[in-house]
Order: C-alpha cells, then sequence, then structure tokens
C-alpha cells in the first residue's frame, strides 16, 4: 500500500512537536518538558537537549525521555532552518532505521 512504518510516523511526529516546543511555536512551556544541554561542545548543533532523569519505569517511555536521543542527534541545518515547512520537508528524508532496531 506504499504506507510508511507506524514507528516512523510517530517518531517524525514527535520530532515535529520537539522542534515546535524548543521554537516556541506553540503555547507549551519549554521548561516543562525540556532543558538545554548547555554543554560546550564542538559537535553537534547549539540546541541539544539535556536528557531528563527517568527513575521511575512509567517515565521512562514519556514524550521528553524517548525523544532527546533523536534530536540530538539531528544535523544543525535541520535543527536551525528559516521556517517549519523546510523542517519537516528536512526530516522526511533522513533515515531512521537506528531507532527502530529491535522493534520488528
Amino acid at each position: 500500500m506504499g504506507l510508511e512504518r507506524l514507528e516512523l510516523r510517530r517518531i517524525r511526529a514527535n520530532l515535529t512537536m520537539c522542534f515546535k516546543i524548543v521554537h516556541h511555536l506553540v503555547d507549551i512551556p519549554f521548561h516543562m518538558f525540556f532543558k538545554f544541554a548547555g554543554s560546550t561542545s564542538t559537535r553537534g548543533h547549539p540546541l541539544k537537549l539535556l536528557y531528563p532523569d527517568a527513575r521511575i519505569n512509567a517515565r521512562a517511555h514519556a514524550f521528553p525521555v524517548r525523544i532527546v536521543s533523536l534530536w540530538d542527534r539531528l544535523p544543525t541545518n535541520i535543527v536551525l532552518p528559516a521556517n517549519f515547512k523546510q523542517f519537516e520537508m528536512a526530516i522526511k528524508n533522513i533515515d531512521f532505521s537506528y531507532a527502530l532496531i529491535g522493534k520488528d
């Protein structure tokens, strides 16, 4: 039928919501979900997020916990586009197979 896997659609939907939160395009306070990593590393983009502490199993699969590692792996040119449509088009071309390992 030519449809994408549900996991890939969810990853892209989560990344678009993360983009909207980070760039203040939605009325959701950034500090309620994320914190910037604030590292001085020269690798990666300047909008890296701090991995939230998930001590209890119920929180281990929450939105902020599952999206941070994917967000931090994105290249700079994708995380810092001129507008949201460019971001959406850019993530359609990314191979997220590394995020699907063991989910077959």
